[in-house]
């Protein structure tokens, strides 16, 4: 008597193309959701200093004061990773001080800010009209008559740069990654 076989199951090569399809798109899914990580922790971090920034603007532009005090300018400062917001005030001597620091943050994911001479390290908003005043890392300081810029880079070999912009009109802009402020 002869058999016939019936065809159940698949055969070894059906199998292996089959795993191999898995393996490409888990591939392609894996580049797609992991790939572009490093833009997107550079960009929050930028999006961070860039709210920061527009805190101590709107401070100064409103004149945030705390009871019977008179504010006189509101200051971005950085110091290595950490950056702050600060407010001054007028003393009893009709003089500029420092009185408190109103938040501090810390630069997340890896990120720091590039710290060569043309970078800003300070960004002063005075009261009550906003005039901008910057500090280079170098100690400069100047009234802001063409763009400013921060630097945010990962730290590692990354080749990517966050820019942010600052006008002299008092436009804060985020250039993004790779775009520098013109």
């Amino acid at each position: 008597m002869i058999h016939m076989r019936s065809k159940k199951g698949f055969t070894m090569i059906e199998l292996i193309i089959a795993i191999a399809i898995i393996a490409i798109m888990t591939m392609v899914m894996f580049i797609a959701i992991y790939g572009d990580r490093e833009n997107r922790e550079l960009t929050a971090a930028g999006r961070g200093v860039t709210a920061a920034l527009r805190e101590v603007q709107n401070n100064a532009l409103t004149g945030y004061a705390r009871e019977s005090e008179r504010s006189c300018q509101f200051v971005l400062e950085f110091e290595g990773k950490n950056y702050a917001v600060k407010r001054w005030v007028i003393n009893d001597d009709d003089k500029c001080e420092e009185r408190d620091t109103l938040h501090s943050y810390i630069l997340e994911y890896d990120v720091k800010r590039i710290d060569d001479s043309n970078d800003l390290s300070q960004i002063t908003f005075t009261v009550p009209h906003g005039t901008i005043i910057a500090s280079t890392n170098d100690g400069n300081q100047f009234d802001l008559d063409t763009i400013g810029q921060i630097q945010l880079k990962k730290t590692g070999d990354s080749e990517k740069i966050f820019y942010i912009c600052i006008h002299p009109n008092g436009q804060i802009a985020e250039n993004g990654i790779n775009n520098p402020c013109n």
